[in-house]
Parts: C-alpha cells; sequence; structure tokens
C-alpha cells in the first residue's frame, strides 16, 4: 500500500458502493478470529466439495464483514463520513449466488492490492562478463604423455 490513505476496492453491495482493503486493523483482526495469516483464511472460501458458485458461507460472510465495518470505521475516522453498517446476520442477508463471486473477486483484489509491490531486482553485472558468448579456456599446463 504506497498510498497514505488508500481507497480500497470497489464492490457493489445493496446498492451502495463500498470498498473493501485490507489495513493492519482488519489484519488483525481477522489473524485473531482464525488464529492464522489473512491467506489462509481467504482460502477457507473454498470447501473440498461444493457446487460451482458455492463458497464456505461462515467464512464469506465473516470476511465481508469484518471487511465492511473496518471501512465504516475509517471513513469515520479519516473524513467523519458516517457510512452504513450491518450485523453479520444482515450481510447474509445480503449476499446472494447472483453476488458472492463479486464479493470473493473483490476480498481477493483488495488482498493482493495490499502486498507490498516486488520491485524488480537488478542484476549485478560483472563488466568482464560477456553475455551470450564463451570463451574457450586454453590449457596452460604442460601437456601429459
Amino acid at each position: 500500500m504506497s498510498d497514505i490513505n488508500p481507497k480500497g476496492v470497489p464492490i457493489t453491495i445493496n446498492g451502495e458502493e463500498r470498498h473493501f482493503l485490507f489495513d493492519y486493523a482488519v489484519i488483525a483482526e481477522i489473524q485473531e478470529a482464525y488464529e492464522s495469516d489473512v491467506l489462509s483464511a481467504i482460502r477457507q472460501f473454498w470447501m473440498e466439495k461444493r457446487s460451482p458458485g458455492e463458497y464456505n458461507a461462515k467464512v464469506l460472510i465473516d470476511l465481508t464483514h469484518k471487511l465492511m465495518l473496518d471501512e465504516c470505521d475509517r471513513a469515520k475516522f479519516f473524513s467523519g463520513e458516517e457510512l452504513k453498517t450491518y450485523t453479520r446476520r444482515q450481510v447474509g442477508w445480503l449476499i446472494t449466488q447472483a453476488n458472492a463471486d463479486d464479493i470473493v473477486n473483490a476480498i481477493l483484489s483488495a488482498w493482493m492490492m495490499s502486498m507490498p509491490k516486488q520491485e524488480e531486482q537488478q542484476e549485478e553485472k560483472d563488466p568482464n562478463a560477456e553475455r551470450g558468448t564463451r570463451k574457450k579456456k586454453t590449457s596452460t599446463s604442460p601437456k601429459q604423455s
């Protein structure tokens, strides 16, 4: 997150645009609740045997609820804006088979956005090395008979 006050990944839920962002407040909450890292919690979306479009509802509702509450707290803190809050149960009512894929994709995108960007590693170049050509070594030792 290079931005000092990043907005997050937009997702429309219940007709309103919300923004999912993995800041340290929500990361800590997820780590505590799941007693694991965030990626392990996200991986729990997918159950071993499931129908297409079906996710682990408990995890999907929980992570969506945590991200939405975090956005409410963040908006109030930074701009004084009051966003509508929902109970965990209400979030469950807002997630349907029709929007579950979009919500999961927004959560995944938000997690990827929060990861530090990998800077391209620059190879140290040996000024004596030549690319693509290799010189044959000539033996300087006397030939054995």
